[in-house]
């Protein structure tokens, strides 16, 4: 997968953030996750995926056939979503971002506001957008880096969010239905993130 991945992010480097400052941490970008996810949507005006955030995710790979999920012990984390789309012979099936209308309580999550921009695949174009991430290692009692993810994050596979955390707030967004078109192919886009290390 890295032979694959590699002269992708190379390609793409130029066009990304090199560094991101926050809170006087440096953050370098360093690749992308080799957790590959490939959508396929039939043209058939229903397969959509609803809106939703994307939440950051580790350094993923496998070894020995095998997925293990932070290869990086809590050194790296994603802070974009990355999406490669490879077909575009269809109507309908754009990237559809929507304005976030967060409410007050502690337990509520962001709804569907107003569309605020609609992205057309295009076959070999990317598009890249934010999640919602931590934007520093955790720290244990004593003050010393505990890494990116809680014991029960590494217990569920996924991270969970409170309140508290210091995030980036991720565009609400949704992969629009997507409609025939004569002689036209289904959707197919290829997901992974865009990694940055903690320097």
């Amino acid at each position: 997968v890295d032979s694959m991945i590699e002269p992708i992010f190379k390609r793409c480097l130029p066009f990304l953030p090199q560094e991101l400052q926050v809170k006087g941490i440096k953050r370098k970008a360093s690749g992308l996750n080799a957790r590959l996810r490939v959508y396929r949507y039939q043209a058939d005006g229903e397969q959509t995926f609803r809106p939703h955030t994307d939440d950051s995710f580790p350094m993923s790979s496998c070894v020995d056939d095998r997925l293990i999920w932070d290869v990086t012990n809590g050194k790296m984390a994603s802070v974009f979503t990355f999406l490669l789309y490879l077909t575009e012979e269809f109507d309908g099936g754009h990237t559809t971002f929507f304005q976030n209308q967060e409410k007050t309580n502690e337990t509520s999550t962001a709804t569907v506001g107003a569309v605020t921009a609609s992205v057309k695949p295009l076959s070999g174009s990317v598009l890249v957008f934010p999640q919602t991430c931590r934007t520093e290692p955790l720290s244990d009692a004593d003050g010393e880096s505990a890494g990116l993810f809680t014991a029960d994050e590494e217990e569920f596979g996924f991270p969970i969010r409170t309140i508290t955390d210091q995030l980036w707030m991720a565009p609400m967004h949704e992969g629009s239905p997507v409609k025939a078109k004569k002689g036209g192919r289904p959707k197919y886009v290829v997901r992974s993130d865009i990694m940055y290390s903690f320097e």
